[in-house]
């Protein structure tokens, strides 16, 4: 366990290591101060790590941070998800359909090749059958 753990941390801070030269790269293009390794590892969130505060314009003017326009965009991906998710179900619902046809003939043939050769177990295979009809009928008047 330990093992994986610094293995992730060691690949984690690889990749903060990238980022943080790649930030330091574009603030020395833009005349912006750069960052040290040692200032970053001492944030204890990405909310801490505030980038955008040397900016030279005010990125609450821009219309993606406007609250309304914010919400606007979670509902439509939300609307989106939803579609997906109708296609999805409309295939899970043939899916359910064939299985429960399919079961029904299965069990049919499973009852008939036991009726002569061990009719208890027929006979409760009948009970199950009939258990498993209702909670069929159940699915197909919700469908």
């Amino acid at each position: 366990m330990c093992m994986h753990i610094n293995k992730s941390l060691k690949t984690r801070c690889k990749a903060i290591q990238s980022a943080l030269s790649k930030f330091n790269a574009t603030a020395k293009a833009i005349n912006q101060p750069q960052l040290n390794w040692s200032q970053v590892s001492t944030y204890g969130s990405l909310a801490e790590f505030e980038l955008l505060c040397e900016c030279h314009f005010n990125i609450h003017l821009e219309s993606w941070a406007d609250s309304v326009n914010q919400q606007a965009a979670v509902h439509s991906l939300k609307i989106d998800q939803a579609k997906e998710e109708r296609e999805r179900l409309n295939s899970e619902i043939w899916r359910l359909i064939t299985y429960m046809h399919n079961e029904g003939s299965d069990f049919d043939k499973t009852i008939e090749a036991l009726g002569d050769t061990n009719p208890p177990l027929a006979a409760e295979l009948e009970c199950v059958q009939v258990q498993h009809i209702r909670m069929n009928n159940l699915h197909h008047t919700h469908i």
